[in-house]
């Protein structure tokens, strides 16, 4: 245990760190009788989804079993999108193969929801819609990159739009299949669809690897646009796809919710209040992020598209109490500007907005476009949620290979989505460039020849740990300094955050110099370096921010219960009637750890705009936004909660002050 401590108090020195990790994880979940409500209610509703999902693709198997029922003395009919499953009659049963499959498995147990949506595809597409290729050695399974393509024209759409229909990888060992030469004919449909034997693959996120399954999420947007559609059996089909589609969520999360522990207060009245302590790991991630497997992974109510995804709404306070807490704006994207603009100029010249992506991170505003995802998405003409992702993404190390990836899944085509990602890195990130690294006993004569130097005239460098970097060329581009600071960051032997000094797992640390491959390890994993750097910069602003709510807490007797922190949100647990001061320590803590973060980079000023919290939110249950509708599991709808900016606090703060001074005055 001692040498644990050691070896921790090594990687992490400042005290700060130590104690956010040890608070992060000390969570504390306030639930009601609402929490045993939802487990029921979720379960009913998903079985009763499932059967009539179920019942359906019995329906459509029993229709297909009627045709290719063999007549008097005839062999088994056939079904072409049935080559792969078994439809003979053995043992003198009344039904065949794959028939009773199906129904074994819907009456063995409805959760192998999967066995019978993988079942239910070739029901609800005719023949003409495969074109089956055998592969020349009978027993492989693999694609066929010479395979024609199948194209789509539909006349609702204002230009021709041609979809690519996947075509299948998986090939009999049989060498008498009676499909290996199943030819599609050109047929022509009343809404203008028009089909032609020739195949291809789809626009699907992996490329030419297996689709996988075509009634997932990838999928919902061409069959809600018509463009992948069923042929037969459509109703069935509907009923299928929604079963699918509400009970996902709640099958690969019902689980992880029975696995916690509530524990329940004693009360006298019918009430019934509780708490969960879930056991969060404080740094579970390369980059320190808190884990777990339920609470910081849910997503947001969605309705009634999705079973289950009420979870993060069960967070309720007890009577009387509040739940207060905010989201930190913009968190990495101005602490990457703040790395930029300290390598950007020496220590007496460095102020905030000093490079142009944290100019536009400062100034910007998303309503008259000045922010940074406006200025990408007009410049690429992309949307803005598009353009949003690509700007996480790219600061996250991710490079133009991801970029073109994203802007293809949109429905670009490979041409164009290779364009605008190049684009995207001309105008944000820049052309790669090389630097020399000055020694440090010319430094004095550098800063003299900066300090010579007339407005003007040009100069560009970096100063990272006190060495100077000259480059071979400019590039003044709205990220450049950014990346310059993080890209230099990443060739210190030993790495430590900027902020908290903590260091670099030795996964992803320089190898000894003595180390074959040492350069080509550092260039693999430069990106993932790079975003370490920033999102580990960010839990040390969440561990100070910890620290300085402990802190107001403490002093001013605020009685409040940490309850968890999302990411980049933190939510408290306090009476009603302190809630407004709770509010203020909040919004005094942001600005204390934002001027912490800039002095330790060496800029001594802190803009108004991210200086306090855009708003902290006091609402009874946890949600996105107070105004968000959200109903309890017995249909109650939750009252809306409240809100409030840093003008609102601060003027209440600036009276509570005057009326101290002028009480001490009395006193006098």
């Amino acid at each position: 245990m001692v040498y644990f401590l050691d070896a921790l108090c090594f990687r992490f020195p400042h005290p700060a760190s130590l104690f956010g990790l040890l608070n992060v994880g000390n969570v504390y979940i306030p639930i009601n009788e609402n929490w045993d409500l939802f487990l029921k209610n979720n379960d009913r509703t998903s079985e009763e989804t499932k059967e009539a999902g179920a019942r359906v693709l019995i329906e459509a198997a029993r229709k297909v079993l009627d045709v290719l029922k063999p007549d008097e003395g005839d062999g088994v009919k056939v079904d072409a999108w049935f080559f792969d499953v078994d439809w003979s009659f053995k043992n003198g049963s009344e039904y065949p193969e794959n028939y009773e499959h199906i129904c074994k498995v819907i009456s063995r147990n409805m959760n192998e929801f999967g066995d019978i949506q993988h079942s239910g595809k070739a029901y609800c597409f005719d023949e003409f819609l495969f074109y089956r290729l055998p592969h020349p050695s009978g027993n492989h399974f693999r694609m066929r990159h010479e395979h024609e393509k199948l194209f789509l024209k539909l006349n609702t759409y204002p230009q021709n739009v041609c979809f690519h229909f996947f075509l299948r990888n998986r090939f009999s060992k049989s060498s008498c299949c009676k499909y290996n030469h199943f030819k599609i004919g050109l047929r022509s449909y009343k809404d203008g669809t028009r089909m032609i034997d020739r195949l291809g693959e789809n626009g699907f996120q992996q490329g030419a690897q297996n689709v996988g399954d075509p009634l997932g999420k990838h999928f919902l947007r061409y069959i809600e646009s018509k463009v992948l559609r069923p042929t037969r059996h459509i109703d069935e089909f509907f009923v299928l796809l929604d079963a699918v589609k509400t009970t996902k969520f709640w099958t690969n999360y019902a689980k992880r919710f029975e696995a916690e522990i509530p524990m329940w207060y004693d009360s006298n009245d019918k009430s019934r209040v509780g708490a969960i302590a879930p056991a969060i790991i404080p740094a579970g991630t390369v980059s320190r992020r808190s884990v777990h497997k339920l609470w910081v992974t849910l997503t947001n109510e969605s309705g009634n598209d999705r079973i289950g995804t009420g979870i993060k709404a069960l967070v309720q306070a007890p009577s009387g109490s509040v739940l207060v807490g905010a989201d930190v704006d913009s968190q990495e994207q101005w602490l990457a500007g703040l790395f930029g603009d300290a390598s950007h100029a020496t220590e007496s010249y460095r102020r905030p907005g000093l490079t142009p992506f944290s100019n536009m991170m400062l100034a910007g505003s998303k309503a008259d476009g000045t922010d940074l995802h406006s200025v990408v998405a007009n410049r690429l003409k992309i949307d803005r949620n598009s353009a949003k992702v690509l700007n996480y993404a790219r600061m996250y190390g991710a490079g133009e290979a991801h970029a073109t990836k994203y802007l293809s899944q949109t429905g670009m085509n490979e041409k164009q989505a290779m364009q605008t990602a190049k684009d995207l890195f001309k105008i944000t990130k820049g052309s790669e460039r090389n630097w020399k690294m000055l020694r440090r006993e010319v430094n004095p004569l550098f800063l003299k020849f900066i300090c010579g130097l007339k407005d003007g005239e040009p100069h560009d460098y970096l100063t990272v740990d006190g060495y100077f970097y000259i480059p071979s060329y400019d590039s003044d581009l709205s990220e450049s300094a950014t990346f310059n600071y993080l890209g230099m960051k990443t060739h210190c032997d030993v790495l430590r955050t900027p902020v908290l000094d903590c260091r670099l797992s030795d996964a992803l640390s320089a190898l000894p110099p003595e180390t074959p491959d040492r350069l080509h390890f550092a260039s693999k994993y430069k990106r993932s370096v790079m975003n370490w750097i920033v999102q580990s910069s960010a839990v040390d602003f969440l561990h100070l921010l910890l620290v300085c709510m402990e802190w107001l807490t403490t002093e001013y007797e605020i009685p409040a219960r940490f309850v968890i922190s999302i990411h980049d949100e933190v939510r408290y647990l306090c009476p009603e009637k302190d809630a407004p001061r709770l509010a203020l320590a909040l919004m005094l803590s942001n600005m204390y750890v934002r001027s912490f973060i800039s002095s330790k980079l060496g800029i001594e000023q802190l803009p108004s705009s991210v200086a306090f919290f855009s708003q902290v939110d006091c609402d009874t249950v946890l949600r996105k936004e107070v105004h968000i509708p959200c109903f309890n599991p017995d249909g109650t709808q939750v009252p809306d909660g409240g809100s409030a900016n840093n003008q609102i606090y601060l003027a209440v703060s600036t009276e509570v002050i005057h009326r101290c001074l002028m009480d001490d005055r009395r006193r006098s």
